[in-house]
Formats: structure tokens, C-alpha cells, sequence
């Protein structure tokens, strides 16, 4: 197959990436950043979405590129940390055949394929610095070169950024460049994590209920009653909504909440059972789950 034939299939797929999942909640925090990404998506601005791990920064990324002119062109993941540092800047800018051993073709690179779309950069703070000069290049729309290759290349790409880190903490130990970390910085989409919006819950498991429930042979489970709904509601959620998924399969499977539940907090610490604040007496935990009961 022909690198040109191999780069087209490869867009195509890209292309098809599943793009319907969504924020789910109706807290205000998580509303305020639903809007800012609808305010951000019709712009061509580079974003860095910032949030601990699981909160949905990669549907936040997709939101952006379904909500905005480019939906319908290429939408390209590159998980940073996944790619060995020695092949990165192969696979985000390319290579020229005979450009280095093993080099038998030539090979377009991530933005190459993302021309007219989006590039969504995950974990961006795993990027060695030896690929961030360049990648500030291609950010600031200068053109750039494959590995061994003469020929410029101008890329028309919107940028997408994510990290679960500090990125100043990486500047100041010196793992991030500073001029690459402004340039990333124009504006910040930050996700909250779960334990700071506990009135989602209910949404959210209600939603992942009837999504697996077809993946699982139909399988059904009742409601959690108000005192498990309490419990869940109360839990600080360290893993966030990727979290929540894992315990609504294991009920798909096992098919009672009460004995997930128990297990799932018998191995738990004490500071992750309860929420500090106002979430955190028993009693208002309860009227929490009985109103999201009712109103369910």
C-alpha cells in the first residue's frame, strides 16, 4: 500500500472517531464549562484543558472540534506520554524515507494528517523538550520539515492541549519551556473534578446505567436506594467519572448495588469515604439522593 493510500485511510478513520459523548451535569460549575467550550469552539484558538484524571478532558477536546467549523475534517489524538521520546517527533511531524534506519517509506506525521481539523495533545506535560521547540513552531503557524526531509510543509491545524499536571510546576523544574507553556496558555478549560460537584452524580449514573446496559445483554439493575445513592453521593471519587463507569459494570455484572458497594468501600481509605463540607452529615446526604430519587 502506498504511503499516500496509508495516510488517507488512516484521516478516514480519524475522521469516524466517535464524537457523541458530552459533559454530563447540571452543577454550575460544569454548566460554566460547557459554555465557555460552546464560546471557544467557533474560534481557532489553542486551549489547554487542565483537570485530574477522568474528569472528561477528552470529551471537553471533542466538544470543541464537533462544535466548531473544522467537524467533518480530521479530529487526531496524540497521547504524548504513550509514544516513546525517541519516535515522538516522528509521529508529530513525519519522516522522509531513508531518513533514519528502518526508514523504508516515507511517513506523513500527526498535524500533517490533521490538516483543516484538530490536533488534541494529551498529557502535554509528558512532551520532552527536545520536541517542544518545534511543536511551538508548528503552534505559532510557521511551516516545518518531516525528519530528512527539504520540502516546508504548512499545516492548518487547531491545537488542543491537555494536561492532569501543573504546568508551571513542569516550567520551573525545568521539563516544560517557558515561551511553549504561554503559547499553550491562551485560554485554560479547567474540569472539576467530582467531589466538587456531588449533585451530578445521579445524572451520571443514570446515564452510564442505560449506556452499558446493552454492552452487558440488556442487563438491568433497580435504582440504589437513598442511603446507597447517600453513600455514593458522599464518596470523594479520586478517579472521577471513569470511576463511576467501573461501578455501574461491576453492578451490570453482579446485578445488586448493596453488595458492590460494600466491597467497593471496604477497601477504601477514610479520607476518600466522605466529602468535606457541606455534603458530609449523613442527614443531608440522604435528602440529596431522596430529591434526585424523586425528581428521577
Amino acid at each position: 500500500m502506498s504511503p499516500s493510500s496509508t495516510a488517507r485511510r488512516f484521516t478516514e478513520d480519524v475522521v469516524r472517531t466517535p464524537l457523541h459523548e458530552k459533559l454530563l451535569g447540571t452543577s454550575k460549575s460544569i454548566t460554566e464549562v460547557s459554555e465557555l467550550i460552546h464560546r471557544l469552539a467557533g474560534s481557532d484558538l489553542t486551549v489547554l484543558i487542565t483537570g485530574e484524571s477522568g474528569t472528561g478532558k477528552d470529551i471537553a477536546a471533542r466538544l470543541l472540534h464537533k462544535l466548531s467549523p473544522r467537524f467533518g475534517k480530521p479530529f487526531i489524538k496524540v497521547n504524548c506520554p504513550a509514544i516513546p521520546e525517541s519516535i515522538l517527533e516522528s509521529e508529530l511531524f513525519g519522516y522522509e524515507r531513508g531518513a533514519f534506519t528502518g526508514a523504508r517509506t516515507s511517513k506523513p506525521g500527526r498535524f500533517e494528517l490533521a490538516d483543516r481539523g484538530t490536533i488534541f495533545l494529551d498529557e502535554i506535560a509528558e512532551t520532552p523538550c527536545h520536541v517542544q521547540g518545534k511543536l511551538l513552531q508548528v503552534l505559532d503557524g510557521e511551516p516545518f520539515m518531516r525528519i530528512g526531509g527539504t520540502r516546508p510543509i504548512n499545516a492548518d491545524v487547531r491545537a488542543i492541549a491537555a494536561t492532569n499536571m501543573s504546568l508551571e510546576e513542569a516550567v520551573r523544574d525545568g521539563r516544560m519551556r517557558e515561551d511553549i507553556y504561554f503559547r499553550l496558555s491562551e485560554v485554560i478549560v479547567h474540569i472539576p473534578p467530582l467531589r466538587e460537584r456531588p449533585e451530578d452524580i445521579p445524572l451520571l449514573l443514570d446515564y452510564y446505567i442505560e449506556k452499558y446496559a446493552s454492552k452487558f445483554s440488556h442487563k438491568n439493575i433497580n435504582k440504589p436506594s437513598p442511603e446507597t445513592l447517600g453513600r455514593l453521593i458522599s464518596y470523594s471519587w479520586p478517579g472521577n467519572v471513569r470511576e463511576i463507569q467501573n461501578i455501574i459494570k461491576r453492578c451490570l455484572i453482579v446485578g445488586k448495588w448493596e453488595e458492590v458497594i460494600d466491597e467497593f468501600f471496604t477497601n477504601k481509605k477514610p479520607t476518600d469515604i466522605t466529602i468535606k463540607g457541606k455534603f458530609s452529615p449523613k442527614s443531608r446526604q440522604l435528602k440529596l439522593a431522596n430529591r434526585c430519587l424523586q425528581q428521577g
